[in-house]
């Protein structure tokens, strides 16, 4: 219906629903709700992507919000802009874009996805120490400066490495995702124009069968019991640093000789309990016995003084090099190469070491059962133990240490 809009008509009670289109300003009208009344504008816009006429309706306030005047002001404005075919809706939607930070896309991302602890701290140190500059910028200002961010990947490369440089990149690209995932008018992500570093696996190598007992020597001659153990224990179970170096003993249940990591890569949704080799729980006894007196009351199995170290479990050494030592991750490399030559199945094997086990829908039905995998463990166990004895002669001094150190 095409009436004259009145400040009087559009608050009258006896206006039924429906769209109420203004004679003196062609397009916009009042449309009469139920619970409400509102100003709208609508005329015909040449879409860009298609080159096609459609006819927009556009929002402009509640009736009760804005006086007539006001919005017939409002209304015009937005009229003239679709008239040369700028959506006011789609344009909003631009500003939105626009103003939205690099730091506010962080927050955006950390809120969508359950992280880990560990995780955020990565994100946020990275965002601190690589992507200082970038934080207060626009979004839609990074999209834009692609050359910028190619140069960003070189300075970090320069100063940090190529690993550090990537892990910036990476991070920079899933945060910008984040915000482009709630504002589609955002340009693609800059670091497509980031040519990144080829990578090699940390500590690829595994340490060969003939050099395991020359490992062993160097364990040996590490003074502290603790940190003895705690390489043994690397090996003997294949854990990741953090997760080996966070035990407790409420977490190792003797009786069933089960070990759970509460808290692994990945946060407390991948939990998961692997059974342990009677070497391993020999080693756990040991450090039972000797932490009662070098640590009373302690709830860390591989313990260190109070203040050294979070909580006053041991420090994980990353790459010990003051005893020639590889790094953990070696050590984590030499135990699945190891169960795989033993005859570990591969889907027992992503168990133990907590990797990713559905890659189709048929290991998707499986559940590890642990008894079952327990003779894996030994089978493991024996052969390091096995190369670890091998060059020592009967009579051997060297012998007798390794026995009590690796107790069977």
């Amino acid at each position: 219906m095409r009436i004259r809009l009145t400040e009087k008509k559009v608050r009258s009670p006896s206006l039924a629903p429906g769209d109420y289109f203004d004679a003196s300003l062609p397009g916009f009208f009042l449309y009469v709700g139920k619970q409400s009344r509102t100003y709208y504008v609508q005329r015909q816009i040449r879409k860009a992507s298609t080159g096609r006429m459609k006819s927009v309706r556009r929002r402009v306030s509640r009736a009760d919000l804005i006086t007539l005047v006001d919005a017939r002001t409002e209304a015009k404005a937005m009229l003239a802009k679709m008239q040369v075919g700028i959506d006011p809706a789609e344009e909003a939607r631009a500003k939105r874009a626009r103003s939205i930070t690099l730091a506010d896309a962080l927050e955006l991302h950390l809120s969508d996805g359950e992280y880990s602890p560990r995780t955020i701290k990565t994100y946020r140190r990275t965002c601190e120490t690589h992507l200082g500059r970038f934080m207060p910028r626009e979004l839609a200002e990074i999209g834009a400066d692609r050359k910028e961010v190619r140069r960003l990947h070189q300075r970090i490369t320069k100063k940090s490495g190529t690993y550090a440089a990537n892990a910036a990149m990476r991070i920079l690209r899933a945060i910008y995702n984040s915000g482009r995932r709630q504002h589609p008018e955002l340009p693609e992500s800059p670091t497509i124009n980031v040519r990144f570093h080829k990578e090699r696996s940390r500590s690829d190598k595994s340490i060969p069968p003939q050099d395991l007992a020359a490992w062993y020597a160097k364990v040996v001659a590490i003074q502290n019991p603790i940190r003895r153990d705690f390489q043994l224990f690397l090996l003997f179970t294949g854990l990741r640093r953090e997760s080996a170096a966070n035990v407790r003993w409420e977490h190792f249940d003797r009786a069933k000789r089960l070990l759970l990591i509460p808290e692994p890569k990945g946060g407390a949704d991948r939990a998961f309990e692997i059974p342990i080799s009677s070497l391993v729980v020999d080693l756990f006894e040991r450090r039972l016995r000797e932490n009662a007196v070098l640590y009373e009351g302690s709830e860390w199995v591989f313990p260190t003084r109070a203040g050294r170290g979070r909580s006053g479990r041991v420090v994980p050494i990353r790459e010990p090099k003051e005893f020639g030592l590889p790094g953990p991750h070696a050590l984590r490399h030499t135990y699945a190469t190891v169960a795989n030559a033993v005859g570990v199945p591969p889907l027992s094997l992503k168990w133990f070491l907590n990797h990713k086990t559905v890659s189709d829908v048929t290991e998707g039905y499986v559940s590890p059962y642990t008894e079952s995998q327990r003779k894996f463990q030994e089978r493991v166990s024996q052969f390091l133990l096995k190369h670890l004895r091998a060059p020592l002669s009967r009579g051997n001094r060297s012998e007798d240490r390794l026995l009590k150190l690796v107790a069977v």
